[in-house]
């Protein structure tokens, strides 16, 4: 039978493990209802929806839009910034049998353009923090304080991930997690 350190032990691996493949395989967020297209850059948005009733309003990031041509079954918004949230809500009434239809969308800016240079040495840095945090971890299920160095090293991919991508922030972040549960909770 195994001893509650060994279980705990398995575990923070099997955590890791999680991470590491939780780093490797990123599957972007599905889009919505009855949106046929989108195209979007680092300052806008164009929507194309499929929509066969009749009127339509228009409602971008909470502010409902007069004057929209309901006929064009297209909307874009420009002059946005770089990697920020916009959502659109398309109401359509359909005025033969009363029937309403809510199309709802949210979608993200491109996020600013780096020079190859730049983003290639952004994502080396990140590796290598991700390589260091996750070996002086386990190092840290023997020598507990060693475990403390790792999740320093994860603090320095958390900043280092701002420019390149929230989900390798949120990865950081469960690395330096498990590398506090080590600390305190692993060795022999």
């Amino acid at each position: 039978m195994l001893d509650k350190k060994t279980i705990d032990r398995i575990s923070i691996l099997i955590f890791l493990l999680i991470c590491f493949m939780a780093l490797i395989v990123l599957v972007p967020c599905s889009s919505a209802f009855n949106i046929s297209s989108v195209e979007k850059g680092e300052n806008y948005i164009i929507w194309t929806y499929q929509s066969p009733n009749v009127t339509n309003s228009v409602t971008v990031d909470g502010k409902y839009l007069e004057n929209i041509d309901v006929f064009a079954k297209t909307y874009a918004i420009y002059d946005l910034l770089p990697n920020t949230e916009h959502t659109i809500i398309i109401v359509s009434y359909n005025t033969t049998n009363a029937t309403t239809n809510y199309i709802y969308d949210s979608q993200y800016t491109l996020s600013h353009t780096f020079t190859s240079s730049e983003n290639t040495f952004d994502i080396l840095y990140l590796y290598i923090f991700f390589y260091a945090a996750i070996i002086l971890i386990i190092i840290g299920l023997y020598v507990p304080f060693i475990s403390l160095l790792g999740c320093g090293f994860s603090i320095l991919g958390i900043v280092g991930s701002i420019n390149v991508s929230m989900e390798s922030g949120f990865i950081f972040m469960c690395i330096f997690c498990a590398g506090i549960i080590v600390a305190f909770r692993g060795g022999n």
